[in-house]
């Protein structure tokens, strides 16, 4: 069925642009059905009882995005999936796909079998994933899924043909139409859990109100799913109009996100804070037209499109408990606790797509984690708990676990002692890590051999290298000595020569202060606490630093300070490295 045709209008109400009318194949379903915003109840009619593992009021969903390629770093997200809810025993009720969900250029066809098996059926519903398959996911669109990157495209051009493909195919069963799958998305009933099909993207925007039970003190949950890709655009619209449109998303969630006594949730593609290269530089040209985002900075929006998107939010003065999103590649756990800035964001980007390097490095507190690897996070709240506190456990398929709470930066840990040198390590490992990315953040020095040295010694190795590390001490999970010692000793392997302001030479100076070591002794066996050598009758030293077996030759003098300068030597049997202090 031909639809309507979408065209954003300037704040004087002249067209900005026109984008191509969406069709619709499935003749039950009307084009209005697909852009117009759906509310829904939610009920859970299957059967819960608390356990030591889950109470009953407990509500437990899995999110993830950026995985829609179907091939084996997404499988083996699902597989992650179906791993951890038959280890924790905690099911999820549902799992929500933050958008990319076919890569590159979305879907042409709701019908499209190839395409939906290999990218969604073929991966979660794999009859192996005995703890996953059958549960419900709700979906929402990604930049991909609108095809906003294709050679050759305009400024603002968006495709809505491949968003109506990918909603169209919520309202077939077995790629047929169905007037069963209209009358169940309609809103008159609610949507059961227990029996929803296992795909639903019923609208581009679309909420969902989880009630608790008011006889037991238990507030509501709301959901909302948010078409990022056109919400600047939307709300630029909404300003213009002289009758105010009830289905324009920008109002709908204005008008819908106010309860104060619900637990309110917004699910987006786009982060509102960004650490990848979006923030270094604008893609709101994929967006926008020259003349929207002018129309845009009159009225103070600017920036990269997520700053643009954290603006319009606050100048509507909405307030979430959360907010997920993925388009990172990449999981992150973002908490500013400021008045002004005030924001928890999980970003759950590593469903399966390539992975993206971190490019901006802040305040650990307002990004205690970054995670350059596929995984998803595992959302768990209390509708009981009247403080609405969400727990945010985040899996990678490196089996790296940790967890956080919605109102801290601090990771919980699991209380399992551990002993007092693996202690000494973590905080040594915290703080060297945490200066190298604070030294890592400042601008690096103009072309000149600096220039060159700091391209050659830093980079993005260096800063995953720190971040792999603080991820490593900071799970949830206990950490043993030799785990310890052995997880070091391999991130801290290089070929390159260490220089002043080096990952090692934090390390070196953090060891000294929590371990009363340096690393070259850590690195020769000696354990935090033990009696070391004086430094004078070191005069040599060796330690690996490659898997193959070479060595580095570091000469030690009498000095209260860390190693900082490292020249490269080369002997006839292996690369060797002298170390001046």
């Amino acid at each position: 069925m031909q639809g309507r045709s979408v065209s954003p209008k300037a704040l004087d109400g002249s067209a900005v642009v026109e984008i191509a009318s969406a069709t619709v194949e499935n003749k039950l379903l009307d084009i209005d059905t697909i852009f117009k915003p759906h509310n829904y109840k939610l009920i859970d009619t299957r059967e819960t009882k608390s356990t030591a593992e889950q109470k009953s009021s407990e509500v437990c969903f899995y999110v993830e995005g950026c995985g829609g390629d179907g091939l084996a770093a997404q499988k083996k997200v699902a597989e992650l999936m179906d791993e951890v809810a038959r280890g924790t025993r905690k099911k999820p009720k549902f799992i929500i796909l933050l958008g990319d969900n076919f890569y590159d250029n979305g879907v042409d066809s709701a019908k499209n079998k190839e395409a939906f098996e290999k990218h969604f059926y073929g991966v979660f519903q794999d009859h192996k994933l005995t703890e996953i398959a059958g549960i419900p996911c709700f979906i929402i669109p990604g930049n991909h899924d609108h095809n906003l990157h294709y050679w050759g495209k305009t400024a603002g051009d968006i495709d809505f043909n491949k968003i109506a493909a990918q909603i169209g195919h919520s309202y077939l069963e077995n790629y047929s139409e169905s007037d069963k799958k209209n009358k169940l998305y309609a809103g008159e009933e609610p949507l059961d859990l227990g029996k929803l099909p296992p795909y639903n993207m019923p609208s581009r925007f679309y909420s969902c109100n989880l009630a608790g039970n008011v006889e037991k003190g238990e507030h509501n949950l709301e959901m909302f799913f948010v078409d990022s890709s056109t919400y600047v655009r939307d709300y630029l619209n909404s300003l213009s109009e002289k009758i105010r449109n009830p289905d324009n998303q920008a109002n709908k969630l204005a008008d819908s996100a106010k309860n104060k006594n619900s637990m309110k949730l917004l699910f987006m593609h786009h982060p509102l804070f960004s650490v990848d290269k979006r923030a270094l530089h604008s893609d709101a040209k994929y967006y926008l037209t020259k003349l929207e985002m002018d129309k845009l900075a009159e009225l103070g929006f600017k920036g990269n499109y997520n700053e643009m998107l954290d603006q319009i939010m606050r100048a509507q003065e909405l307030n979430f408990d959360a907010v997920f999103s993925a388009h990172t590649h990449s999981m992150l756990y973002h908490l500013n606790q400021s008045k002004e800035k005030k924001l928890c964001q999980v970003v759950a980007g590593g469903g399966g797509g390539k992975l993206e390097d971190r490019r901006v490095f802040t305040n650990p507190q307002l990004v205690p984690a970054y995670m350059k690897n596929h995984g998803f996070v595992s959302v768990t709240t209390d509708l009981h708990d009247p403080e609405k506190k969400l727990e945010f456990d985040f899996y990678s398929v490196e089996k790296t676990h940790l967890k956080f709470m919605s109102t801290s930066p601090t990771p919980v840990r699991s209380s399992l002692a551990e002993v007092d040198s693996v202690i000494a390590i973590r905080k040594a490992i915290l703080e060297s890590c945490h200066k190298y990315l604070d030294f890592y953040s400042k601008p690096p020095p103009r072309l000149s051999t600096a220039w060159v040295e700091w391209k050659l010694f830093h980079g993005s190795a260096g800063a995953q290298r720190a971040d792999d590390l603080i991820n490593f001490f900071n799970r949830y999970e206990p950490i043993g000595e030799e785990e310890a010692k052995k997880y070091i000793l391999d991130k801290m392997y290089r070929w390159a020569p260490l220089c002043e302001n080096s990952l090692e030479c934090y390390l070196s100076k953090s060891m000294e202060k929590f371990c009363k070591l340096t690393y070259v002794e850590f690195s020769q066996g000696k354990k935090p606490g033990e009696q070391q050598a004086s430094l004078a009758t070191q005069e040599l030293a060796v330690i690996p630093v490659s898997a193959a077996g070479a060595s580095v030759v570091i000469n030690i003098s009498p000095s209260d300070s860390a190693p900082i300068l490292l020249t490269q030597t080369t002997d006839t049997n292996s690369p060797r490295m002298n170390l001046s202090v």
